[in-house]
């Protein structure tokens, strides 16, 4: 059995943490029990038939269960703090749970499982599908640009928290992703694009002026699934488009220009072969699988839609 107390971070992280204790509970036959994930099983009805989330009426039994296994030798508490990783699969007292016999008790920031996240990556996805109005609105904007015959390109600006987070090392406004949007045009020359831009703040269509532009469905998960399914991505780091990469399995650029600078790292401008898509963890911590961005392979995305 293992239990889950806190969450910890934004819809993105959570949802990470979450995904990877439930992958890995799948693959190892324990159960899981999660305090913090009954927050997210409205917005993910497929959350419900795994039984993962602890309803209100349990939560005073389960905090009395976590607190019983931080004092107790018959329990095994893992604490990863909210800066290293707690890697489930590294750690050799997970197996000690087997059958029942210890409980287990996970807290940490960075629960990742990669091997077991890549084993059940298609049931994850299952899992966690939006609900169907928030789907419906994402088919009916992505069949509209697929009418268009235009490659649609997901633009996420994360403004907000990234304004001060590191003294807005990874903040891009919407004039500097604008450059990256046209770098791209220039990448893929004469292929049409449509792009849909994406952000936690107001944006000025003004900025955009000249660019083929589609209206993003303007909520947290209308624009966290209408990016997921986007042909392509462009955004600072950041899990809300690490989650779009892994759940539509849609290659993304990461504009990372400021963070290069800062660390003295040559800059790079945007290339066919620096376009990624999330394999396995998250944040700090993820595994990504190079994706070779270019003329030929716009050209058959295209073609494969005029077949399908």
């Amino acid at each position: 059995m293992i239990l889950v107390e806190n969450g910890y971070g934004g819809l993105c992280n959570r949802l990470f943490s979450l995904a990877n204790q439930l992958a890995f509970s799948r693959e190892a036959g324990e159960r899981l029990h999660s305090i913090p994930a009954w927050d997210l099983q409205e917005s993910f009805p497929g959350l419900s038939p795994t039984g993962a989330a602890v309803p209100p009426s349990q939560r005073w039994f389960w905090k009395n269960s976590c607190r019983l296994i931080r004092k107790s030798w018959k329990g095994i508490h893992f604490y990863g703090g909210e800066q290293d990783r707690l890697d489930l699969e590294a750690e050799s007292g997970m197996g000690r749970s087997r059958g029942g016999c210890r409980p287990i008790l996970l807290d940490g920031f960075y629960t990742v499982a990669d091997e077991a996240f890549q084993q059940q990556a298609d049931w994850l996805r299952k899992i966690f599908a939006p609900p169907a109005p928030v789907l419906q609105e994402v088919r009916s904007l992505v069949l509209a640009a697929r009418q268009a015959g235009a490659l649609l390109v997901g633009v996420h600006c994360r403004a907000g928290d990234y304004r001060e987070f590191q003294d807005g090392l990874y903040f891009y406004d919407l004039h500097e992703l604008r450059v990256q949007m046209e770098a791209l045009q220039e990448l893929l020359r004469d292929v049409p694009l449509l792009f849909m831009v994406c952000s936690n703040e107001e944006i000025d269509s003004e900025v955009f002026r000249g660019m083929d532009l589609v209206e993003a469905p303007g909520s947290v998960l209308g624009d966290l699934y209408g990016l997921a399914a986007c042909d392509v991505l462009i955004g600072p780091s950041s899990t809300f488009t690490q989650w779009t990469s892994f759940y539509g399995k849609v290659p993304r650029y990461v504009v990372n220009w400021k963070a290069e600078q800062h660390f003295g790292v040559p800059e790079q401008p945007m290339a066919s072969d620096r376009f990624i898509r999330l394999r396995a963890g998250f944040g700090t911590q993820a595994v990504d699988d190079p994706v070779l961005i270019d003329r030929p392979w716009a050209d058959q995305q295209l073609r494969d839609r005029k077949r399908a």
